[in-house]
């Protein structure tokens, strides 16, 4: 029997992390995850669809860098881990700041680096960026996190141009807001999961680079009237 390809889903606890999970072990993938939950947090559902998991606090540099000299050669990974931190930006600590900036991109991005590194040695393999509509518009008291989703845009559309003929490929993933602050789920949540089940199933056979967004019609509307005012305004 021919070994599973294996994919790695960071912030993979809760939320659309837990969700990418279990559609992965469905669809026959060695899922590998990991977040900052200890394994006795999960449920049990979520430990099923494990094939391995680590706690790792990716704000700390050198748990990271021992998880990168580690890591297999992977079919996929899914960027999703997000440190979700609102205030007003002079109230935060420099810790926080620092913190909340590395475990949500820069060391993640350190992560992707090796991991494209075993991609190009290894016959290719697909990368998904998960941001989400703050990309494109901050938020009161936003700064940390909108910021952070802005720049998942910005490499999406870099690595998408330099690995267009490597055999790299680079989906990233724009849903709408699926909760609340207190966690609690929006009815909007079963159309993302769809579009996430769908990107899952296919993205084997993915040979391009893909932007696949998921908003609500209220914030279609918004993103065209802002852009109508930009373009008025030149």
């Amino acid at each position: 029997m021919s070994e599973k390809p294996k994919v790695l889903v960071t912030g993979c606890s809760r939320g659309l992390g837990k969700f990418m999970v279990q559609a992965l072990h469905d669809a026959n993938y060695y899922v590998i995850g990991i977040s900052r939950s200890s394994y006795d947090e999960l449920d049990e559902k979520l430990k099923k669809s494990l094939s391995e998991y680590l706690s790792l606090d990716l704000s700390d540099i050198s748990a990271v860098s021992a998880f990168i000299g580690k890591l297999p050669a992977l079919k996929a990974i899914f960027l999703n881990a997000s440190h979700r931190s609102f205030n007003r930006f002079d109230l935060f600590s420099l810790k926080e700041v620092n913190d909340s900036i590395n475990s949500s991109f820069t060391h993640q991005l350190l992560i992707l680096h090796s991991v494209i590194q075993k991609m190009l040695s290894h016959n290719g393999g697909t990368v998904v960026f998960i941001t989400s509509k703050a990309a494109f518009k901050g938020y009161s008291k936003g700064s940390l996190y909108c910021s952070v989703k802005a720049a998942w845009l910005s490499i999406f559309e870099s690595l998408s141009r330099d690995y267009r003929s490597k055999n790299v490929n680079f989906i990233i993933f724009i849903p709408d807001s699926f909760s609340d602050n207190k966690g609690n789920d929006f009815s909007f949540k079963t159309k993302i999961e769809f579009k996430m089940k769908n990107i899952i199933d296919n993205f084997a056979s993915q040979h391009s680079n893909k932007e696949v967004k998921v908003f609500t019609m209220k914030t279609r509307l918004f993103l065209i009237i802002n852009r109508i005012k930009s373009l008025i305004s030149i």
